[in-house]
C-alpha cells in the first residue's frame, strides 16, 4: 500500500512540477504579447507627438520672430531632428521607411540650402548641431547630408531591435514634447 501511495505522490509532483512549467510558458508568451502590443502603441504616439512638434516648429518659419531670431529657429528644429534621431535608433518607435522619407527631405534641405529667417539651412545646422557634443547625431547627419537611404540603411544595422526597446523611453514626456 505505501508504495502505491509513493507512486501516487510522485505522479502528484509531476502533474504539479507540469502545470507550473505550462502556466509559465502561458505567462512568458503573454508578457511578450503585451510588450509587442504596447510598443506599437508607443510607435502611434511617438508619431502623432513628432508630427504634431514638427508642424508646430515648421509654422513658425516665416514669422517676424524667426526673421529676427532665426537661430532660435534651428536650435528648436535641430533639437527635434536629433529627438526623432533617437526615437528611431535607440527605441524603434519610428518606423525605418518613415523615417528615411523624412531624411530624404532633410538631404534636400541641405542641398537647396533655402534660408529660414535670413539663415541659410546649412549656417543653421553648423551653428546648432556642429556646436552639441553629441557626436553620433552629428555623424549621422553629415552622412545623411551626403546620401539620406545609405545613411539610413547603414545605421539601422545598429539600431536597437524594436521590441527590445523599454515600453517607455526614460524621457518620455515634458522633455522630450515641448
Amino acid at each position: 500500500m505505501s508504495q502505491m501511495t509513493d507512486v501516487i505522490q510522485a505522479a502528484g509532483t509531476l502533474i504539479n512540477a507540469a502545470a507550473t512549467i505550462l502556466i509559465g510558458v502561458i505567462s512568458i508568451g503573454f508578457y511578450r504579447r503585451t510588450s509587442q502590443i504596447s510598443h506599437c502603441g508607443n510607435r502611434h504616439e511617438a508619431l502623432h507627438k513628432c508630427i504634431e512638434r514638427f508642424d508646430r516648429i515648421w509654422s513658425t518659419r516665416d514669422s517676424e520672430h524667426t526673421f529676427l531670431h532665426p537661430k532660435m529657429f534651428y536650435e528648436s528644429f535641430w533639437n527635434f531632428q536629433h529627438e526623432q534621431f533617437i526615437l528611431w535608433w535607440r527605441y524603434g518607435l519610428i518606423d525605418l521607411d518613415l523615417f528615411e522619407n523624412w531624411m530624404i527631405t532633410r538631404q534636400q534641405q541641405w542641398l537647396e540650402n533655402e534660408k529660414i529667417g535670413g539663415m541659410s539651412y546649412r549656417t543653421g545646422y553648423e551653428q546648432t548641431v556642429g556646436q552639441w557634443k553629441k557626436p553620433e547625431f552629428r555623424r549621422f547627419m553629415d552622412a545623411v547630408h551626403e546620401d539620406a537611404i545609405a545613411a539610413v540603411q547603414i545605421w539601422s544595422k545598429h539600431q536597437v531591435p524594436a521590441i527590445a526597446a523599454p515600453v517607455k523611453a526614460p524621457f518620455w514626456g515634458k522633455s522630450l514634447f515641448r
